[in-house]
């Protein structure tokens, strides 16, 4: 599983995120999010761990 934890803050979601993302994953992902979303939470903040981006040169990579 490549999502390896969702942190829940007070008014932010929290989503660290490693590797490939199957479509189950995704799908995990999205009802999070809304869940998120309907419970009042303004923000998501993803973090994609281990992302060498497409040019290979960073170590990481914050989506929010």
């Amino acid at each position: 599983m490549t999502i390896q934890e969702t942190v829940q803050r007070d008014d932010w979601v929290e989503i660290n995120i490693s590797g490939i993302i199957e479509k189950s994953e995704l799908d995990a992902f999205q009802k999070t999010a809304k869940q998120a979303v309907q419970g009042g939470r303004k923000k998501i903040l993803i973090i994609l761990q281990d992302f060498g981006g497409w040019g290979g040169d960073s170590e990481g990579c914050v989506v929010a």
